[in-house]
C-alpha cells in the first residue's frame, strides 16, 4: 500500500506466513514441500471440510440464500468430532490452502478498504508461484465485494518473481537508514 508522501508501507501478517502454512500442512498430511501440497490440493476438494453458504440453505426466504454458494461460514466445520482419517488428504490439502487464501484475502481487504484502496498488489513466494493460490484469494476478494454493504471490490494483482521484493524492500529500507526497519 502507498503512503501519502508516495512510498510503499507492508502489510504484514506475521503469524499467517508461508512457513506456518506449511508446518500446517505437514502435521496433518505429512507434506514437505509447497508443490506437493498444491498438487494434492488441486485434485481435492474444500467442500468436504468446510460449511459452506451453500451447505446451509434452506430455501429463498433463508438467510443464507443472499449470500455467495462458495461463501465459507465455517472454515472446516464439517471435521468437527471426526477423525482426520476420515477425510482424503487431497480435501484436506485443498481445505488448507483455501483456508490459508481465505486468511490473505481478508486480511489484504479490509486493509485495502481501511485506506480506500481498490488495487492490492501481492508479493512473496507462495502466492507468486502458484495460480491455484491466486485463483482462490481472488474468489475470495471478489466474493467479499460481493456481499460488502458498499458493494466495493478490491482487486488483486500478482507481482512476477514475487519472492524477491519483499527482500529487495527490506534491503531498501535499511539502506535508507529508516529507523523502524527492525532487520537483522
Amino acid at each position: 500500500m502507498m503512503n501519502e508522501d508516495g512510498t510503499f508501507r507492508a502489510l504484514e501478517v506475521i503469524t499467517r506466513c508461508g512457513r506456518y502454512f506449511m508446518s500446517l500442512a505437514n502435521l496433518l498430511i505429512g507434506v514437505t514441500s509447497f508443490t506437493e501440497l498444491i498438487e494434492l490440493a488441486s485434485r481435492g476438494s474444500d467442500d468436504n471440510l468446510h460449511v459452506k453458504a451453500k451447505h446451509l440453505k434452506k430455501g429463498v426466504d433463508d438467510v443464507y440464500s443472499i449470500v455467495p454458494d462458495e461463501f465459507m461460514v465455517y472454515a472446516m466445520g464439517q471435521a468437527m468430532g471426526q477423525d482426520k482419517n476420515s477425510f482424503k488428504k487431497e480435501d484436506i490439502a485443498a481445505t488448507l490452502v483455501s483456508t490459508f487464501a481465505e486468511d490473505l484475502a481478508q486480511c489484504m481487504n479490509q486493509a485495502a478498504m481501511a485506506h480506500g484502496l481498490k488495487q492490492i498488489f501481492m508479493t512473496g513466494s507462495v502466492v507468486g508461484t502458484s495460480q491455484y493460490m491466486r485463483n482462490h484469494i481472488n474468489m475470495v476478494l471478489s466474493i467479499r465485494g460481493m456481499i460488502n454493504a458498499k458493494n466495493e471490490r478490491s482487486r488483486g494483482y500478482f507481482v512476477r518473481f514475487a519472492g524477491y521484493y519483499g527482500a529487495i524492500g527490506a534491503l531498501l529500507k535499511t539502506m535508507r537508514g529508516d529507523s523502524n526497519a527492525n532487520i537483522k
